[in-house]
């Protein structure tokens, strides 16, 4: 009987919610649902670092905000590293996307890794593209030691990696 009544409530909410139907991605055409990105991000051959990691950015369609994670692995123990989702692609990602101060540092580890997630005031579209920046310091933000295009894996539109959307020039470290 438990089971019988979690299937109804968990139905009933699937069709409330618009999720119980044939599953597909979808296109850029729809006006609910999550939305992720990833990326692997990469040193850039320029800087020297050998810092490596992963990307994942989450929202709901029709929110002003989304959920960043980044995580890094390879860096200098202690290191801190700020970090931002930029519009645009790797290598010449443009401005930052939402208030530069919703991202905090990554913290390196004494084996070298960090992971930080954190929310960040700014409604996303999933048709324009994205990339993650990893950047050298505070006090260098112009060098970036590494950097990774974001794809979509979750709820279709378009996204990832199509071309550079201009950014707004300066200023977008």
């Amino acid at each position: 009987m438990r089971n019988l009544l979690g299937s109804i409530l968990l139905t009933t909410t699937l069709t409330a919610c618009g999720g119980g139907g044939g599953g597909g991605g979808g296109g850029g055409s729809q006006t609910n649902g999550l939305r992720e990105l990833a990326a692997s991000i990469d040193p850039l051959p320029t800087s020297g670092a050998n810092v490596s990691g992963t990307a994942d950015i989450k929202w709901n369609v029709g929110d002003a905000l989304f959920t960043a994670t980044a995580a890094i692995t390879g860096d200098l123990p202690g290191a801190v590293r700020p970090w931002h989702v930029h519009f645009g692609v790797c290598p010449n990602s443009g401005q930052i996307v939402g208030p530069s101060g919703s991202y905090p540092a990554l913290v390196v580890d004494q084996n070298g890794f960090a992971e930080i997630t954190t929310t960040v005031a700014f409604e996303l579209d999933a048709a324009v593209p994205y990339s993650v920046n990893i950047h050298e310091s505070e006090s260098a933000l112009a060098h970036v030691i590494a950097c990774g295009d974001l794809e979509v894996i979750a709820g279709g539109g378009g996204g990832g990696s199509g071309g550079d959307d201009g950014g707004g020039g300066g200023g977008g470290y």
